[in-house]
């Protein structure tokens, strides 16, 4: 009798270490430099909590972001496991106003997305979940330059001053 329960018990908290977290809800804030006068790349900062539905913990989960381009990062976690970052860099030339859609893969799923890239293959493997996030595009100065502007008003107002000068005479 004791070795049956025994075994369950093992089976069961096995079964409770390989299952893990089964992910529920996702909050997530992100942030991305808007202001490209001073900066060559963008910045960008995707924070978010797990919460999962079991009562596993999200310290648990190693996952990884497909941010597109075949760009893989992994996820960084806080020390209490419950808070999860990502972050990456682009060319200042090539970071456009647009709505992002970050693919959040754990191990398992990494491994299905290395194999279907590896292949070629056109199969939409499945993430955990997915981060949409808006980034409102980087200042990169006005159009015309307040210099320019300035020579342009200098030029009108002296060529106003000799027209009419050149009626007094």
């Amino acid at each position: 009798m004791f070795s049956k329960i025994s075994s369950i018990v093992i089976f069961l908290s096995f079964l409770g270490i390989t299952l893990g977290c089964q992910v529920g809800d996702v909050q997530s804030s992100s942030y991305s430099t808007t202001d490209g006068l001073v900066i060559s790349e963008t910045a960008y900062v995707v924070n978010f909590n797990v919460n999962c539905k079991d009562a596993a913990k999200p310290d648990s989960l190693v996952l990884y972001a497909d941010i597109g381009n075949n760009k893989i990062l992994p996820v960084a976690k806080s020390s209490d496991g419950s808070r999860f970052q990502v972050s990456w860099t682009a060319d200042l030339a090539k970071s456009y106003s647009a709505s992002y859609e970050i693919k959040i893969h754990d191990e398992e799923g990494l491994s299905n997305l290395k194999r279907a890239q590896r292949k070629e293959s056109k199969e939409d493997v499945t993430p955990l979940f997915k981060i949409n996030f808006s980034h409102p595009g980087t200042y990169r100065g006005p159009w015309l330059q307040t210099e320019l502007i300035a020579t342009v008003i200098s030029i009108l107002v002296w060529w106003v001053a000799y027209s009419h000068k050149s009626k007094l005479d």
